[in-house]
């Protein structure tokens, strides 16, 4: 919330199958308040994050494959 308070134009959140940037759970919690670009990015060969992306309705996701 203080992103947006501060003027920002967008936030970002990196996901990754162990959580240790973002939360699955906070990409849920955040998309009922972030009402500025909201972008996560993570890998589409991992179907945890391809559901969030599907359940979120999220409008921008930058795919990433990591090897």
């Amino acid at each position: 919330m203080d992103i947006q308070r501060f003027g920002a134009d967008g936030n970002h959140g990196t996901s990754r199958p162990d959580e240790r940037h973002i939360r699955y759970d906070d990409v849920i919690a955040l998309k009922k308040v972030v009402y500025t670009e909201f972008n996560i990015e993570g890998n589409p060969q991992e179907q945890k994050f391809v559901d969030l992306v599907l359940s979120t309705k999220q409008p921008q996701v930058t795919l990433v494959r990591i090897h």
